[in-house]
């Protein structure tokens, strides 16, 4: 079994403004700030919690993790990240042979794609990425899901 942990850092944000999921204060950072933040102090991945309550509201969340977005088709991560997340992936691809739910997985996932890459293969391919084709792939995400869920008072 892999000998790691990730830490995914989670953040809320409403009406604009970062906010503690805990209490909902909004006292912190800018959400782009905090997001910066976490990752400059190891966190391996954002999860943005949406607590808006109203659709205008939504809606700048969205345009806020899409400037995060652009930020990374603008290239602005350092070679250190880069690589930080080159590490993730690969351990991630390391794990996936630690069971065998995990391995048909991975060679499924293979098949699908039409690729037909062995794990040291992979491996290869994602530590020989660069920066600008990170800025290349980013700039073709579109934002596919987004759950909106209202409560009734």
């Amino acid at each position: 079994m892999a000998d790691f942990k990730r830490l995914i850092a989670a953040v809320g944000c409403k009406e604009g403004n970062a906010v503690f999921l805990k209490d909902g204060r909004s006292d912190c950072a800018s959400l782009k700030e905090l997001a910066h933040n976490f990752n400059n102090n190891g966190a391996d991945g954002l999860l943005i919690w949406d607590c808006s309550e109203t659709d205008e509201d939504h809606e700048v969340t969205i345009a806020q993790i899409k400037e995060l977005l652009q930020d990374c088709c603008n290239g602005s991560f350092t070679e250190s990240e880069l690589n930080a997340a080159k590490q993730s992936l690969i351990t991630s691809l390391q794990s996936s042979q630690d069971s065998p739910g995990a391995i048909e997985g991975f060679y499924m996932t293979n098949l699908l794609s039409g690729r037909n890459l062995e794990l040291p293969d992979y491996i290869r391919a994602v530590e020989q990425v660069t920066a600008n084709q990170v800025c290349q792939a980013a700039a073709t995400f579109k934002c596919n899901t987004v759950y909106f869920l209202k409560g009734v008072q």
